[in-house]
């Protein structure tokens, strides 16, 4: 009879691959040849954070993810001792055992999770010379706001990155170092909070160079000194020598946006130099990817103060927004567009999908994007140029009121049935078609 130490190594892999993690980690701890075979398993695909993160409304299904829902194995956060791979990475971090650190951070290939900056993750990630997917949400974190610049080479092998809410600029920096090797990226990051004037000692103020508006807050360019700041897109996070995304296939990018016009206007705070900056850089990666992209995906996400939620649901909110509105708050995306002349099939010689979520193209109710709004311009442009496009609903994003501050790393699953207040009114899907462009077969 054989003991698991004499099975053929096949077999001993075939029977793991049932196992639980927590049964994968208690058979590899049999013999040392168990542990070699087993445990590059464990860590090769790292899914780090509660079940039913991905089966949320926030990962977009049109077009597809890079990754299906199914197909996730999660971790829960735990393992051998009750530590998750991070937490047992990071303390190798602080007792300096580099060797075992090199050896285990080796091991990763795909590494998902929700971050916070005592996760100590841009201290490891140079050592996941292996890593070839890698995606990131960072949650705010007040007690450790400084990221200082990775210095290490960066990941060899890397072919997808997602970035989503509180990246460090350094961070972000680094990771877009590796864009020679990168296949598909997503971007959505937040620049730091800003909390409201009315408290008289701020932890969360605006920084001296984020003070551009003069003594009597006119012409508000910039300006941060009010009652309530709408969050901010991260912007000015491209390397210093540029960007280079030359076998970039997808990409996805995803700024907050705000309503122009509401009741409580002049008591809001909207960042023109923070949607400036956030432009800048898109403007660099959609240019850096022109020759190979083939799919684009766009989104603003609505900006709404938690204590508006109290009185308007998402729906009539959103309802609202497509139906009385002109488009002016995604003028400056329209710019970016034309800036980089995307629907000329010089430029962009792949391209053949565009998504745009949230984005205002049509007047009132219609199907079809209206010369009158100015990414519906552009979508029209890109239909007669042979690109499919379809613009969906898109979802609000809700913030604290005083903080200014939001969580985009909700693990719980939302639904994505409807979202709603009013009965009497057609129930809407986040993600329903509003205007479509066919383009050539």
């Amino acid at each position: 009879m054989h003991s698991p130490a004499t099975l053929p190594n096949e077999i001993i892999i075939e029977i793991s691959s049932h196992l639980s993690l927590g049964q994968k980690s208690n058979f590899s701890r049999t013999c040392k040849r168990l542990d070699a075979l087993i445990e590059p398993q464990i860590w090769a695909d790292l899914e780090l954070h509660a079940k039913g993160y991905h089966d949320s409304r926030d990962e977009i299904k049109h077009p597809p993810p890079f990754k299906s829902p199914s197909d996730r194995v999660y971790r829960c956060y735990h393992y051998r001792g009750g530590l998750s791979p991070l937490n047992t990475l990071r303390q190798l971090v602080e007792t300096h055992d580099l060797n075992r650190l090199r050896i285990l951070a080796s091991r990763v290939r795909s590494l998902c999770s929700v971050i916070d900056t005592g996760d100590k993750i841009w201290n490891i990630l140079p050592y996941c010379v292996n890593l070839e997917v890698l995606e990131l949400n960072a949650r705010w974190d007040e007690v450790d706001q400084r990221t200082n610049e990775v210095r290490l080479p960066p990941l060899p092998k890397l072919r997808f990155a997602k970035l989503l809410g509180y990246i460090p600029r350094a961070g972000a920096r680094w990771i877009l170092r590796s864009g020679p090797t990168l296949e598909r990226l997503e971007l959505g990051m937040l620049d730091r909070p800003i909390q409201t004037s009315l408290w008289f000692d701020r932890d969360l103020a605006p920084l001296p160079e984020e003070n551009l508006a003069g003594p009597n807050q006119a012409p508000d360019y910039g300006s941060l000194n009010y009652e309530l700041v709408h969050p901010r897109p991260l912007g000015g996070f491209l390397p210093e020598e540029g960007v280079s995304l030359p076998l970039l296939q997808h990409l996805y990018l995803c700024s907050t946006a705000h309503r122009k016009h509401t009741y409580y206007a002049e008591d809001e705070g909207w960042s023109s130099r923070a949607e400036e900056a956030s432009a800048q850089d898109w403007i660099d990666i959609l240019m850096a990817s022109r020759q190979t992209l083939e799919t684009l995906v766009l989104e603003h996400k609505l900006t709404i103060p938690e204590s508006e939620t109290e009185d308007r649901g998402e729906e009539e909110i959103m309802r609202d927004f497509h139906t009385n509105n002109d488009g002016g708050g995604s003028s400056k995306l329209a710019d970016v567009l034309e800036a980089i002349s995307v629907h000329n099939a010089e430029e962009f010689p792949e391209l053949t999908h565009v998504y745009f979520y949230g984005i205002v193209v049509s007047k009132g109710l219609d199907s079809s994007p209206s010369e009158e709004r100015p990414v519906g311009r552009v979508m029209k442009r890109l239909g007669e140029e042979g690109v499919t496009c379809e613009a969906r609903r898109g979802q609000w994003l809700t913030f604290v009121d005083d903080d200014g501050w939001t969580d985009q790393a909700d693990c719980d699953a939302l639904s994505d049935s409807s979202y709603g207040s009013q009965e009497s009114e057609r129930r809407i899907h986040w993600d329903e078609v509003i205007a479509s462009v066919q383009g050539a077969d």
